[in-house]
């Protein structure tokens, strides 16, 4: 059997996986996956006006651009989605297929279009406002995800998007088997959906406002305070994002703080998406908390640089060799 090449020792392959019956490391992610609509303003933005700029479509969803981020760090990934009965979802897993990700557990959400993202950038092209219409995740019920236990139980990592309901993402904890369990927190308002599921999960990322929300808290409690309390809720890894600030974690008594790498913002509203790859990475990888931090920050700096949710030129040694060089 052939592991992921071990973070500890960057280009070196070696089995630190379970004796599963698998050629190379497996995971499955089960989340959103959409369309994407982006308008980049060429000035600053003028709201409730005509903004000239640049409107560019392409693939995203969390769960998809977590799975797209891992297929290129060289991990056999499976995507379960749902998508619409309509010709975007057709092109959108025709383009997952393309990218190396699996989508025959992918399920159709008859009556509901593809999912769709559409966000505004402003001249730094950072996040000003968005919308997003994902109803089609609700086709992915307890019914559904039945018959994906079998390989949810034999996969060497599960990665969650909350963009799940909430019976959802109570149904794949309970068949995820010993693999252990990323959860991505998407937003503040679907982060509670994961209230149920937080004594089984080995990771979570979310930033300051989603924690809050999951944890009914308030919501100016400082990041070291939200990661002691999603430990104590039964977290074994807490993550939380400071965007450019960068991040503080914990596991166990560790706790750890690493700033952003500094780097050009092509487009910045995959970035999250890839640091929850790199956690999902980690995770597989057995490697320990300052680690998995790096990893995580270097791949998600590369789709910062990217006009694209995912860089297509994001392979595990350039992000390594970027690892190496940041921490």
């Amino acid at each position: 059997m052939r592991g992921v090449p071990h973070l500890g020792r960057p280009g070196v392959v070696r089995t630190v996986l379970s004796a599963a019956a698998v050629t190379r490391a497996s995971a499955i992610v089960c989340g959103g996956a959409n369309l994407d609509v982006f308008g980049f303003s060429r000035d600053r933005v003028r709201m409730a006006d005509s903004n000239p700029g640049d409107v560019r479509t392409g693939h995203g969803g969390v769960g998809r651009n977590i799975a797209e981020n891992l297929a290129r760090l060289g991990v056999e990934v499976s995507l379960v989605t749902a998508v619409g009965a309509d010709g975007d979802g057709r092109a959108l897993l025709r383009a997952c297929e393309r990218a190396g990700i699996d989508t025959s557990m992918a399920v159709t959400a008859e009556g509901l279009p593809t999912s769709r993202y559409l966000a505004i950038l402003d001249e730094r092209h950072d996040l000003v406002v968005a919308v997003n219409d994902m109803r089609a995740a609700e086709a992915m019920t307890p019914d559904v995800l039945a018959g994906a236990s079998e390989r949810l139980s034999a996969a060497d990592v599960v990665v969650l998007d909350t963009n799940l309901p909430e019976p959802a993402l109570l149904a794949i904890a309970g068949q995820a088997g010993r693999a252990p369990l990323v959860v991505d927190t998407v937003s503040a308002p679907k982060a509670v959906r994961a209230r149920g599921i937080l004594g089984s999960v080995h990771t979570v990322k979310t930033n300051r406002a989603e924690a809050a929300a999951l944890l009914g808290a308030d919501a100016d409690l400082e990041p070291a305070a939200l990661v002691d309390a999603l430990l104590d809720r039964g977290v074994r890894r807490a993550v939380v994002t400071l965007g450019p600030e960068g991040s503080v974690a914990g596991e166990g008594a560790e706790r750890v703080a690493l700033p952003a790498p500094r780097v050009t913002v092509g487009n910045a509203t995959g970035a999250g998406d890839a640091f929850t790859a790199g956690l999902a990475y980690a995770a597989l990888d057995g490697a320990p908390l300052r680690r998995a931090l790096g990893l995580a920050a270097a791949l998600a700096s590369f789709a910062i640089e990217s006009t694209s949710a995912v860089d297509p030129s994001v392979t595990l040694e350039r992000v390594l060799s970027r690892m190496e060089v940041s921490t």
